[in-house]
């Protein structure tokens, strides 16, 4: 066999990362070293006077991996795990919502795939999903008080999250609670000014 020794480092890298490929050949002297991710070149390199060779090589696709290192006579392989990226961005949700009315928590996610999407309220897993780019969860809150809200975003090893807190005040009390910015009411009959 022509090929010595093949390492890959790390084995287990996120989407768009890269790993480096490296080992000696049998022979000494500049080879040719195709390297090949899944099958597919995607690199080559020429091995130094004493055998050893080195490439890096850039991930794209999430799941196992085989990169292998090929000369003109022997092919050898090893397997990496190449996990997805997740990002969540703008979490929105509004600051303050009376209590029993309606509300939406909504982000957006960027990833390779689609990830668990999990919505915990106080510690408590409340709602999840499948998917990716936009989301929203409807929620309503029955009780005054300050709530903590947190979206988890999780696939294949990647993880992401955020935290938000909504204030719910007593139905009907916008006139209590904003003195300054409610200047007038409608009312069956009209208008009521409040001053």
């Amino acid at each position: 066999s022509d090929i010595a020794s093949m390492e890959v480092n790390p084995r287990k890298i996120a989407v768009g990362g890269s790993v480096t490929v490296s080992g000696y050949l049998e022979d000494t002297g500049r080879r040719r070293i195709d390297i090949m991710l899944n099958g597919q070149r995607v690199g080559t390199t020429t091995s130094r006077a004493d055998g050893y060779y080195s490439e890096q090589v850039q991930t794209r696709v999430p799941g196992m991996a085989q990169v292998s290192v090929a000369t003109e006579s022997d092919v050898r392989s090893k397997t990496i795990e190449v996990y997805p990226t997740v990002d969540l961005y703008h979490l929105d949700l509004p600051r303050q919502v009376q209590a029993g009315e309606d509300f939406q928590i909504c982000g957006r996610i960027e990833s390779q795939v689609e990830p668990r999407v999990t919505l915990i309220r106080e510690g408590e897993r409340v709602d999840s999903k499948t998917t990716s780019g936009e989301f929203c969860f409807d929620n309503t809150e029955a009780e005054k008080g300050e709530y903590e809200y947190r979206v988890e975003v999780a696939s294949m090893g990647a993880y992401d999250s955020q935290t938000r807190s909504v204030e719910v005040l007593e139905a009907g009390s916008e006139v209590e609670n904003f003195p300054d910015q409610i200047a007038s009411v409608r009312s069956g009959s009209g208008q009521v000014r409040v001053e």
